[in-house]
């Protein structure tokens, strides 16, 4: 019986280290996902300033080739 108990004491501390790694995998991939997120608007913010910088210069251009005229 010394044997049986010493073992099942190791199975129990193998799924408690094995919960504690499910938990840390869960948040960890929480926290990736959060950022990817704020990643994708970011990047999103950036394509619309970017988009819209281009049209104002285009219409600076055109303006200054008005003046000129």
């Amino acid at each position: 019986m010394d044997r049986l108990d010493r073992v099942e004491k190791i199975l129990e501390k193998i799924a408690k280290s094995q919960d504690k790694a499910d938990r840390q995998r869960a948040k960890d991939k929480a926290e990736a996902d959060a950022r990817q997120k704020e990643a994708n608007r970011r990047l999103a913010e950036n394509a619309w300033l970017i988009n819209n910088l281009g049209k104002n210069v285009r219409g600076m251009g055109l303006s200054i080739g008005e003046i000129t005229e």
